[in-house]
């Protein structure tokens, strides 16, 4: 008790979230706003502890579907599993019952298409196409997913993706309807140029993709 109370002491004089250790596998921080948290590691119990029995670990991690799910249940890492595919564990798991992998599958010429979109000047410019069968059944039958290009240089390439033309929908990301982002000059006045606010959505118009 004495060495908890010197390190609750101890803990007001560090930054926020800084981490003192109690004993092993047990640590203490503190919030921005002082309240003292408590973290215990699995290690902190010797028969779970990998310096003492190394195979309780290994059997333990056979039970996660990715690194990532491993390392935020027992690792306790928040950020974990930043940047994997949204559905990975999905796809491991149910890999069998839910992709198709006969190469001379094709969907049905009678199914509606939808698709999304999202475009990104960051982060990269994505369009999933799916098929939808009477029943409700929706299959994922392409991706356009590209980084660091212009409108332009994605249209050509949006445009080769198959069925492209039979889209029903394509729901996109909202914002780019939103005339704030690009600015061209206003041919209406040919005496007076001046500036007009065009959205992202405007020049793939221009482009002749009227898909969003």
């Amino acid at each position: 008790m004495r060495d908890i109370q010197h390190i609750l002491k101890q803990s007001k004089a560090l930054p926020p979230q800084s981490k003192v250790e109690i004993v092993r596998g047990l640590s203490l921080h503190r919030t921005k706003g002082g309240i003292p948290v408590l973290s215990v590691h699995y290690s902190a119990d010797p028969e779970r502890d990998p310096e003492i029995h190394p195979e309780w670990k290994e059997a333990e991690r056979r039970a996660y579907s990715t690194p990532a799910a491993w390392d935020r249940e027992q690792e306790m890492i928040d950020e974990a599993g930043g940047g994997e595919l949204v559905f990975a564990d999905t796809l491991v798991t149910h890999w069998n019952k839910i992709v198709i992998t006969d190469p001379s599958w094709r969907p049905s010429p009678h199914w509606r298409v939808e698709s999304g979109f999202d475009h990104g000047k960051t982060n990269p410019t994505a369009l999933v196409r799916a098929y939808i069968d009477g029943d409700g059944v929706i299959y994922f039958c392409g991706e356009y997913y590209m980084p660091g290009k212009e409108v332009w240089e994605h249209v050509p390439e949006i445009r080769t993706m198959p069925d492209i033309c039979r889209l029903r929908y394509c729901y996109a990301d909202p914002s780019i309807f939103d005339c704030t982002m690009q600015q061209s000059i206003n041919p209406a006045n040919s005496q007076i140029l001046r500036q007009s606010a065009k959205s992202i959505n405007d020049l793939y118009l221009e482009q002749g993709i009227e898909l969003f």
